[in-house]
């Protein structure tokens, strides 16, 4: 979610050139002694220990890409001073990609002044539900800064992986990390978030 409205245990597979292999086979011989050290770390029934990152369980939203159309249904003093369009209204159009380390990405269909890149912290929720929490940043004509903005969504995964629907709260900041979440906010949109995945074929 990206700020101002839009109108309208998994496997790598490595392939390796020849000079690439080289490369790698000699960083391989060099990492020897930490892989000698990561052996040390293991079980005695040679169980590696599980990674300190979160785990999270495959088949929700792990390392998806999707297009997400977001639906106003709520606004207070958005865009700041008005004019303020009647609900519901497209709010937004972005890509966003879910990271399985529980981090988020998103790309909105906006010029970069007004916050098209931003980024997130997401974890399950349970039965095919996930929650969001985002936060970016919008910017003056002269590159100042300009306000930042924080989006929560709370979202549920059809059984075919393949779209999701839920609500979302985008809330508008003064340009100071020490005053997000505290008081009230700038502005404050709500609605309705609608999501398609982004296959390779």
């Amino acid at each position: 979610m990206c700020a101002m409205p839009c109108r309208r245990s998994a496997e790598v597979l490595i392939t390796i050139s020849a000079p690439a292999s080289r490369y790698f086979m000699t960083s391989l011989a060099l990492s020897t002694p930490v892989l000698a050290a990561s052996e040390a770390r293991m079980r005695p029934d040679k169980t590696p220990i599980q990674s300190r990152g979160r785990r999270i369980s495959a088949g929700v939203l792990r390392s998806r890409l999707a297009h997400v159309n977001y639906t106003a249904t709520y606004d207070d003093n958005f865009p700041p001073g008005g004019p303020y369009p009647p609900t519901p209204f497209p709010f937004l159009e972005s890509f966003k990609t879910w990271h399985g380390d529980g981090t988020e990405f998103e790309n909105a269909f906006l010029p970069p002044a007004g916050g098209n890149v931003c980024f997130g912290v997401w974890k399950e929720l349970g039965d095919h539900r996930v929650k969001l929490h985002h936060i970016g940043l919008t910017f003056n004509p002269d590159g100042s800064l300009s306000s930042i903005f924080t989006v929560d969504e709370t979202d549920t995964v059809s059984p075919n992986g393949k779209t999701y629907t839920g609500m979302f709260d985008f809330k508008l900041w003064p340009p100071s990390y020490d005053a997000v979440g505290k008081g009230t906010p700038i502005a404050e949109v709500k609605g309705t978030t609608a999501a398609t995945r982004i296959t390779v074929d």
